[in-house]
């Protein structure tokens, strides 16, 4: 599996339908890295499915921070001496997580 994929004998074509511009740019930043069209589509596809794996991790991991604090705030509604500001400061806790988890 560790092969590069410009050593491995290519036994299949795959067609990208594409305007003469996107095809112009694309064929550029080739140029750019040195490699062929086809090698750098191949690479970029790839690299694609690597960050995406990627931003699941760190969503999983946004996730299991927010717990923490939902829990909190649950228990401290089910205690009797409710104060408003510390119920805020729960609440600010837990939006502010959501709004990292919207941000990645």
């Amino acid at each position: 599996m560790g092969e590069k994929l410009e050593s491995c004998r290519k036994e299949t074509t795959i067609t990208v339908r594409c305007t003469e511009k996107v095809k112009k740019q694309l064929k550029e930043k080739a140029d750019k890295k040195g490699k062929s069209l086809s090698s750098y589509l191949l690479d970029a596809g790839i690299a694609g499915m690597e960050s995406r794996k990627e931003g699941k991790k760190k969503k999983i991991k946004a996730l299991v921070e927010l717990t923490g604090p939902v829990n909190e705030c649950y228990d401290y509604l089910q205690s009797e001496n409710l104060e408003r500001e510390v119920l805020k400061e729960k609440l600010d806790s837990i939006v502010k997580g959501v709004d990292r988890l919207w941000g990645i």
